[in-house]
């Protein structure tokens, strides 16, 4: 994990849920200038603090530190979900999902004039 990453993924789950540090901060009991020099990387959060971020970005410990995840309200609630299908509805979700995929890796066709 490269020097900084705690820093820029908070400021980044952050962002993505639209609040300000003010309103993070407020919420969880901290300064704003706690979480500005946290964002900066000039602290680390304690586990207590690092966990009471996790819970109000709605995310858990483990996928904070997966970068992928980036809307972790969506997909914990697709994870819920899904864990509700059976083997076939299951299967088709795989697939849209990988048909979705498909759609953005395809180069785009160029357009011809009639």
């Amino acid at each position: 994990m490269k020097a900084g990453y705690i820093a820029e993924r908070v400021m980044k789950l952050r962002m993505n849920k639209g609040v300000s540090q003010g309103s993070m901060s407020e919420a969880i009991g901290l300064s704003t200038g706690y979480i500005t020099k946290l964002e900066s990387g000039h602290n680390l959060p304690s586990m207590t603090v690092f966990l009471s971020i996790c819970k109000y970005l709605d995310i858990a410990p483990k996928d904070f530190f997966n970068e992928d995840i980036v809307a972790p309200e969506q997909y914990r609630s697709i994870m819920d979900n899904l864990s509700k299908l059976d083997a076939e509805q299951t299967e088709l979700v795989d697939r849209l999902i990988k048909g979705l995929m498909g759609s953005h890796n395809d180069t785009a066709k160029p357009v011809t004039k009639c």
